[in-house]
């Protein structure tokens, strides 16, 4: 008997944490970002090498919800989070 339970909880431990880790249907998920946020930020590292300009690149986010994004970005050296739409020249622009 313990061995089945283990075994149940196993599978219920590895689903959630591995396959529906950012799933709102599941009730104890806690999860920063969703998997389409990380396929941004490589858009955002494609985009800014094949300016050229690299880690100097200037990105104006205006979305209020740009948390965990400065964890991402924090190597480029021009990046303005303003939390709503402002008057910008920059290169890249992140909205919600």
């Amino acid at each position: 008997m313990i061995i089945i339970g283990t075994m149940v909880l196993g599978y219920q431990t590895y689903y959630l944490n591995w396959v529906r880790y950012d799933d709102d249907q599941m009730p104890y998920v806690y999860a920063h970002t969703r998997r389409g946020f990380l396929d941004m930020i490589k858009q955002i590292e494609h985009y800014s090498e094949k300016s050229g300009k690299g880690k100097d690149t200037v990105i104006d986010v205006v979305s209020p919800d740009y948390w965990p994004m400065t964890w991402y970005t924090v190597n480029y050296n021009h990046v303005g989070y303003h939390g709503h739409l402002v008057d910008t020249q920059a290169e890249m622009i992140v909205c919600k």
